[in-house]
């Protein structure tokens, strides 16, 4: 049976998988009775996550997937897409984690690993993979910026059809950023292709070294760039292909190229609570959210209060610096919120920092009236204390209501 995953009703967020929801590709040799850890057998179909409605590139990007260092060697990791085509990485002996785009068009029906041991096809659970995290990245982009054809560094480019052609080892044909584009910055690099990838061989090349391999067929890649580098040159390169051998040949390969474009890396905003309110509190989670995550607040009432009132206020520019009073700058824009069945309340998150505040009431039945005190009420429903002055807010105490003294606990 599929795994189904539930996508949630509102803006599409990381989609974690749960390696209890694995299934086998095919009967041979699968098991995942030991989750996290996944048994495979050589020359397999197989498992992982199979989705019943296949998961959309409108909605999500690529994968993260981190295992403890495998021990094996001719582990796969893959992605099947609508239509047969399959993007297959290696997991290199001792690696511990896989982050990749989708290098293909169209949804994504299958998500997995498999083995196969062309020194010994003999073996049946030959491999196992320990999953530490398995997620699908959300299509939750910063600002994209597009890099102009007319800047790639080619002799052989052919600007009037976007094209570059590529000669094998010798040309490494790039965009040059002067100074380095930092990684603190940008998340990620995205080449779409006019025409599919022609052949194997291709490569994408970041800061001078083979970043991602370009797949026969494919018509994207996605490279997401390493924590604190600098990225000086993107570009592409041409080397081994073993369909034409290592020949004394200079063969030539030709990349159409549709778009290439450099994503920023979203700056997660703070939910601000503040601190004057009375009665009660509020908690965020999480506590910091990009546009379009969806933010759960939770309530939390003194004894014999209850919530009366939440309030979401969209905030100016405030430097990125966290703010819990009233007097911080907001944009008067009001967000609203939706009550949940279990008491939270939820909202989406703008592009901004926001400020939540709430009002909290005493709760009408926690009240013991004690004795009347002989006197009528000036007004119906108003509370006095034993003063005969009307309060606006309630504390343990007696309190004079519609005549009679209440013990309000």
């Amino acid at each position: 049976m599929a795994a189904m995953l539930s996508l949630g009703a509102w803006a599409v967020s990381d989609l974690k998988l749960n390696v209890a929801q694995t299934v086998a590709f095919d009967s041979w040799g699968f098991d995942n009775s030991g989750a996290p850890t996944l048994v495979f057998g050589n020359w397999a179909g197989g498992g992982g996550w199979q989705f019943a409605t296949a998961l959309s590139q409108d909605d999500y990007c690529g994968v993260d997937f981190a295992f403890n260092a495998t021990t094996e060697t001719h582990v796969t990791f893959f992605i099947d897409y609508e239509g047969g085509a399959e993007q297959s990485i290696d997991v290199p002996t001792g690696s511990t984690s896989i982050k990749a785009g989708f290098a293909y068009t169209g949804g994504i029906t299958k998500i997995g690993f498999k083995y196969g041991d062309w020194e010994d096809a003999t073996k049946k659970d030959a491999a196992s993979i320990t999953i530490t995290k398995a997620v699908v990245k959300a299509n939750n982009t910063g600002e994209v910026v597009e890099l102009p054809f007319a800047d790639l560094s080619d002799d052989t480019k052919d600007e009037a059809n976007k094209a570059v052609t590529l000669n094998r080892y010798v040309s490494s044909p790039c965009w040059t950023f002067s100074p380095a584009l930092s990684s603190s910055d940008y998340e990620k690099v995205v080449v779409t292709f006019a025409e599919a990838i022609p052949e194997e061989g291709l490569k994408l090349r970041v800061n001078g070294e083979d970043a991602a391999g370009l797949v026969c067929g494919a018509s994207k890649v996605t490279y997401y760039f390493n924590e604190g580098v600098n990225i000086g040159t993107i570009g592409f390169y041409y080397g081994w292909n073993s369909k034409q051998g290592d020949t004394d040949e200079a063969p030539t390969s030709t990349l159409k190229i549709a778009k290439v474009e450099l994503f920023k890396k979203l700056i997660p905003n703070s939910i601000n609570i503040s601190v004057d309110m009375e009665n009660g509190s509020v908690s965020a989670d999480p506590p910091t959210a990009v546009k379009g995550d969806i933010v759960t607040l939770t309530p939390n009432p003194a004894p014999g209060y209850q919530l009366s009132k939440i309030v979401i206020e969209a905030m100016a520019d405030t430097g990125g610096a966290n703010a819990s009073t009233r007097s911080v700058p907001t944009t008067g824009g009001f967000i609203t919120a939706t009550k949940q069945s279990n008491g939270t309340w939820t909202f989406e998150m703008p592009d901004r920092q926001v400020f939540v505040s709430a009002i909290f009431t005493i709760k009408q039945n926690n009240t013991t009236a004690i004795e009347p005190v002989g006197v009528s009420p000036q007004d119906e429903g108003t509370w006095y204390d034993l003063r005969g002055h009307r309060v606006t807010s309630l504390h343990k105490g007696i309190y004079i209501k519609d005549g009679r003294k209440v013990l309000v606990r």
